[in-house]
């Protein structure tokens, strides 16, 4: 009887295990994101992350920019948003339009974040690209240690006309378990100083998965949970072989 016990839990344990292994990324979520739903049209940009999908670093962050405030302003496009966040409760109706990005070339925007205790993470963001707005937009991040500097993850091609379209890329490992990380996304390219819609941006996130550390920790627990049910887990094997 007792090796038919530990034979049920040694099968629960493994279950779950192996579920873990074969779906790593069921476990993903949204670390923080700026969906700028909570400014009004024409007016300027709201930089707070959305208090509707959870962040890991605790108290909601704010986005700074070198750009040039007076050019960003925020409007409710006509096409359809891209890139939106799961959970997200906001409408999901404004976005931030850049303009003069000749001006503005190679001004970015920029969050700080704890990554620890995540892996597989991601920078992205929607945009609609309208005559002469920027053509490129580069992922970087810093750790915040005193000494690192601004690493590029790449560099995205910004398409021209049509919907908004999400770009997005994956965070070396090297971002991972910090105390402080700044990513950024610069933009470049941009040829006109006028004032009408050039490039709009939206929903800039940063996307990860816990450690397999902290998978691992969740699945443990279960099976203690399993060890202290084990005799409601034997009965319920009985009744279903009866």
């Amino acid at each position: 009887m007792k090796l038919q016990r530990f034979s049920l839990l040694i099968a629960v344990a493994g279950a779950l295990i192996f579920t873990a292994a074969f779906a790593p990324t069921a476990n993903a979520f949204v670390v923080v994101v700026y969906n700028f739903e909570d400014g009004t049209v024409g007016g300027g940009p709201d930089f707070t992350t959305t208090g509707d999908v959870g962040t890991q670093a605790g108290p909601l962050t704010t986005m700074t920019t070198d750009y040039n405030l007076s050019d960003i302003s925020t409007v409710q496009p006509t096409v359809p948003l891209d890139n939106v966040a799961p959970g997200d409760l906001d409408p999901n109706l404004l976005a931030i339009q850049l303009s003069h990005a000749k001006t503005n070339e190679g001004s970015c925007f920029q969050f700080t974040v704890n990554t620890f205790n995540l892996t597989q993470m991601s920078l992205s963001f929607a945009y609609n690209n309208n005559g002469n707005g920027f053509t490129t937009a580069t992922f970087q991040y810093k750790v915040n240690n005193g000494v690192d500097t601004f690493h590029t993850i790449s560099t995205s091609t910004l398409t021209t006309g049509g919907n908004f379209v999400a770009t997005s890329d994956t965070v070396p490992m090297a971002a991972e378990n910090q105390a402080s990380v700044t990513f950024q996304i610069c933009f470049t390219g941009g040829t006109s100083n006028g004032n009408n819609i050039q490039t709009v941006i939206d929903n800039i996130r940063l996307d990860a998965a816990p450690e397999p550390a902290t998978v691992m920790s969740g699945l443990l627990s279960a099976c203690g949970l399993c060890w202290v049910q084990r005799r409601r887990l034997i009965r319920l094997v009985r009744l279903r072989r009866t």
